[in-house]
């Protein structure tokens, strides 16, 4: 069940503006995201960001999900090291320009405001399902990391 995808940015939109949020114009760091996944309920799916193509900014999301170990509950996901916090309140949407894909289905969370280790409380949350466009010729990209 590997997980892949290749995203080049993701922005805010409204009529009238763009913003981006990550990528674009701004260059992708994996080092400033973690992963968040099972393990942290004893399952073993990984992942990780790795740079795919420097010139055209692209960042690559991979890993695997396990359904075995914890009975079909099995997650693999990235979020920033450290709170991004905007004023989205002018904006209508999310555009995340997705350039290559697996076809899976994924997840966008989006929190309003950040969650500190030590909170009981949860924050608001928005949460888009989406799945993007398999591209026929990525059949390669499926069986190109071995670790995995």
């Amino acid at each position: 069940n590997k997980k892949l995808y290749y995203i080049n940015a993701l922005n805010v939109t409204s009529n009238f503006t763009s913003l981006t949020l990550f990528g674009g114009n701004l260059l992708w760091n994996p080092k400033d995201w973690i992963a968040i996944d099972d393990s942290v309920r004893g399952g073993i799916s990984q992942s990780y960001l790795i740079i795919e193509n420097e010139n055209e900014n692209v960042i690559k999301f991979c890993g695997f999900v396990d359904t075995k170990t914890l009975g079909g509950a099995g997650f693999a996901s990235q979020r920033t090291k450290e709170p991004y916090i905007y004023n989205l309140s002018n904006y209508d949407g999310i555009l995340i320009n997705i350039v290559k894909s697996d076809g899976k289905q994924y997840s966008l969370n989006l929190y309003n405001q950040p969650k500190q280790s030590n909170e009981t409380t949860s924050t608001i949350e928005y949460k888009c399902n989406f799945q993007p466009i398999l591209h026929n010729n990525d059949n390669n990209d499926n069986n190109d990391n071995n670790d995995n």
